[in-house]
């Protein structure tokens, strides 16, 4: 019977067949490996050299690695648009005021929950005026449509 070349001096899983590609009823999962060279990193225990199995933490995803710096910029610019585009109370609310925090509450409450939208409302005093359009200022004297549906 041919002998497979030594592992770096550990020995075959326990009940091993004894061949490459039979894999007898030892495991390899607790295998360590053969030891590492002093050259490839000091360490002669491969185990030594695996890290933890944790998920890595909210502040090592944010200072880089996976790209935190942009997601960090990118939601900061998300955040900017959104308080240049978004629309006093005056003119858009919701219809609560506090919202269930699992849709099993929501469910057992039957908690319609809607928006109120009053585009044409009057601007209330301290608000900006909202921007529009004046077509007049461009050259164009009539109302713009679209020419497939005229609306």
């Amino acid at each position: 019977m041919v002998q497979p070349p030594s592992m770096g001096g550990v020995p075959p899983p326990s009940g091993s067949a004894g061949g490459y590609g039979q894999q007898g009823s030892g495991s390899f999962m607790n295998h360590t490996g053969p030891p590492v060279p002093a050259a490839f990193g000091g360490q002669s225990d491969f185990a030594s050299h695996q890290g933890s199995n944790l998920p890595p933490q909210p502040n090592q995803l944010l200072s880089g690695g996976f790209g935190g710096a942009q997601t960090e910029a990118r939601d900061e610019q998300r955040m900017a648009d959104s308080a240049e585009f978004s629309s006093p109370p005056h003119f858009v609310r919701c219809s609560v005021s506090k919202f269930p925090n699992s849709v099993s509450v929501r469910s057992k409450t039957k908690m319609p929950i809607g928006m109120y939208f009053q585009p044409l409302a009057p601007v209330p005093a301290g608000c900006p005026e909202v921007p529009t359009v004046n077509f007049n200022a461009v050259g164009v004297s009539t109302v713009v449509r679209c020419k497939r549906c005229r609306s």
